[in-house]
């Protein structure tokens, strides 16, 4: 798997990996801004409902750091 991932990286289009980051750090934004108002109208949100969203902006994280 490493020897696939870093041919993926050495193949890499930079105009392409720009529009992935500003679409990860979009989808990042959206979901930080949904989750805060869920907080805010739905003060005892169920707990798989806020580690769902936790996960999907972690995971958007970890894929944003491994661009830059």
């Amino acid at each position: 798997m490493n020897r696939t991932r870093s041919k993926l990286i050495e193949n890499r289009d930079y105009s392409d990996s720009g529009r992935l980051i500003s679409q990860l750090e979009r989808e990042i934004s959206c979901l930080e801004r949904q989750l805060g108002r869920l907080k805010m109208l739905n003060g005892n949100m169920d707990r798989r409902t806020l580690c769902t969203y936790e996960d999907m902006i972690s995971s958007r994280k970890q894929m944003l750091a491994e661009l830059y």
